[in-house]
């Protein structure tokens, strides 16, 4: 099963494509859908409601699969299993949906991140996540980097303030 950009699936519906052994953690799939709803905000992008069963409401936000792809390819938690993009070496590597390999798992090549997602990315590594999001779209750059000076210059590309 193949996921397409024109059809919109809800955050554990796309974690299924993963290919860890384990399905995905309750407070992860929380934090997931979070990080679409942001990325899809920034981008413009639109979701739609898509039906459930088994739940106690009908629908949850379904998201574009592009979007899902690429917030899961920035969590550092998913990205060694979104398929087409991990080895099989690093799939066993430590995770929180696995345990940790005895052997040393060789580190991803890094990725280099559009502006909007590597402030995201950025806010999840850093303590003060928000308040940096907050000043990012303001675009209060020099705030920016005075607070937060080992934030990427990748953050800035977009605004014209790099």
């Amino acid at each position: 099963m193949t996921m397409t950009t024109q059809t919109h699936f809800t955050v554990e519906q796309a974690s299924r494509w993963l290919t860890c052994a384990q399905p995905v953690p309750l407070p992860l799939l929380q934090r997931l859908g979070k990080d679409c709803s942001m990325v899809c905000r920034i981008r413009g992008a639109t979701f739609v409601d898509v039906p459930v069963q088994g739940k106690n409401w009908p629908t949850e936000r379904g998201y574009p699969a592009a979007i899902l792809q690429e917030v899961f390819l920035a969590n550092p938690d998913t990205r060694p299993f979104v398929p087409g993009v991990a080895t099989t070496s690093q799939q066993v590597a430590a995770s929180s949906l696995q345990p940790a390999a005895p052997a040393p798992a060789p580190k991803p090549a890094p990725v280099v991140y559009p502006p909007p997602l590597a402030a995201i990315v950025f806010a999840l590594e850093t303590t003060e996540g928000l308040e940096f999001l907050r000043a990012w779209m303001c675009g209060d750059w020099d705030v920016i980097r005075r607070e937060w000076p080992d934030a990427p210059s990748s953050v800035f590309v977009s605004a014209g303030a790099a």
